[in-house]
C-alpha cells in the first residue's frame, strides 16, 4: 500500500512541476516561453537518463536507500525551485528534482516486484498504473488551491516550497522506517 501511495506522490510532484513551472517563470518574468520549454525538457531528460542507468545504481544501493536518495533530491530541488532567484538555481533545482524522480520511478516497480508473487504481478502493475493516473488527475486539483491561497505573485514559489517540504518530510519518514526495519532485522538475527 505504501508503494502505491508513493507512486501517487511521485506523479503528483512530476505534474506539479510540469503544470506550474511555466506560470512561475511568467510571474517572475525570468525567461521566454521557448526557454521555459527547454528547461522543462532538461528536467524530463534528467529523469529519463537517471532511470536508464537505474541498474547501475541499484547494484550499489538498496531499494530503501535509493528511495531516500530520490526523495531527498526531489525535496531539495523543489525547495530550491521555490527559493530560486536566478536561472542557474532554477536549472540546478530541476536537475535535482529530475534525478530524484528518475531514481524513484523504476525503484517503485522493482520494490513492488520484490515481494509480489509472479501470478499477482499483472494486478500489482495495474494498481501502480492507476496510482499514476490518479496522481495526474489530482495534481491540479490539489495544487491550484495552494497557488490561489497565496496569490499569483508568490503562490507558485510557495507551492514549490510546500511540495519540497512535503518531499523532505517523506524522506524523513522513509529514513525512520528504514532504520526501524534495520534495527528489527538486526535484533532478529541476534536471536
Amino acid at each position: 500500500m505504501s508503494c502505491y501511495l508513493l507512486a501517487g506522490c511521485e506523479i503528483l510532484v512530476l505534474y506539479t512541476v510540469v503544470l506550474h513551472l511555466p506560470f512561475l517563470l511568467v510571474s517572475e518574468n525570468q525567461i521566454s516561453a521557448s526557454e521555459t520549454g527547454f528547461i522543462l525538457s532538461l528536467f524530463l531528460l534528467m529523469m529519463s537518463l537517471v532511470s536508464m542507468f537505474y541498474g547501475k545504481v541499484s547494484g550499489k544501493l538498496s531499494i530503501p536507500a535509493i528511495h531516500l536518495l530520490g526523495w531527498f533530491a526531489i525535496g531539495t530541488g523543489l525547495v530550491l525551485l521555490g527559493l530560486g532567484q536566478s536561472l542557474s538555481v532554477l536549472v540546478l533545482s530541476l536537475v535535482l528534482a529530475g534525478v530524484g524522480l528518475g531514481l524513484i520511478r523504476p525503484n517503485l516497480i522493482i520494490w513492488l516486484f520484490s515481494f509480489t508473487p509472479l501470478p499477482q504481478r499483472g494486478k500489482v502493475i495495474g494498481g501502480i498504473t492507476t496510482c499514476f493516473f490518479v496522481g495526474q488527475f489530482a495534481s491540479p486539483l490539489i495544487t491550484e488551491p495552494v497557488v490561489q491561497f497565496f496569490g499569483k505573485e508568490s503562490g507558485y514559489s510557495m507551492l514549490f516550497l510546500l511540495m519540497g517540504s512535503v518531499a523532505l518530510g517523506v524522506t524523513f519518514i522513509l529514513a525512520i522506517r528504514y532504520l526501524l526495519t534495520q534495527k528489527s532485522s538486526e535484533t532478529a538475527d541476534n536471536l
